[in-house]
């Protein structure tokens, strides 16, 4: 979860494939992840995830990145 403003964030995850604008009120419950408000954090009524340490994820990471010259396009605010 991302929050962009006071009443609405975006999620990732659960029954969201693909990034998605909702609003506080639709806030999954659970366990999260992401930069949110303190609001936010509050209303989600949840615990944040902790996330690994860097150096245990980065080597399998980048074994499975590809890579290619296509440019990269920000998943945020398409479609809004």
């Amino acid at each position: 979860m991302h929050s962009t403003k006071k009443d609405q964030l975006f999620v990732r995850g659960g029954k969201w494939d693909e990034p998605t604008l909702i609003s506080l009120n639709d806030i999954p419950c659970g366990n999260w992840m992401g930069e949110l408000l303190d609001e936010h954090k509050k209303a989600s009524g949840a615990e944040q995830v902790q996330l690994k340490d860097l150096t245990e994820v980065l080597p399998e990471l980048v074994s499975a990145a590809g890579y290619s010259k296509e440019i990269l396009h920000p998943w945020y605010g398409r479609g809004w």
